[in-house]
């Protein structure tokens, strides 16, 4: 008798760095610094913070730069973001 083992490897968490190029619904478009274009879908179970304060999807606009935790989706084309973290502006 032939053992077959399947291993199923648990959703591996992922962060994504970049800056908003979008914000349509509950999809956030960034552009990483390697230049490449990344989709984060984002729902009512993700939170949100900048300067450490709690905050919402509005606060995320166009020229942000985002944190983006979460899992890979499951056809493998976008983040399940579970916290997004907006950097404070930098002091000019």
């Amino acid at each position: 008798l032939d053992a077959l083992v399947i291993t199923i490897a648990a959703p591996k968490a992922v962060v994504l760095t970049g800056t908003v190029t979008s914000v349509s619904g509950n999809v956030i478009t960034i552009t990483g610094g390697e230049g490449f274009t990344r989709t984060i879908d984002v729902s009512s179970a993700t939170t949100y913070s900048e300067g450490g304060s709690a905050t919402t999807l509005s606060s995320v606009i166009v020229g942000s730069k985002i944190s983006a935790d979460g899992i890979v989706s499951a056809d493998q084309t976008a983040l399940d973001a579970l916290v997004i973290t907006i950097a404070a502006p930098k002091a000019v």
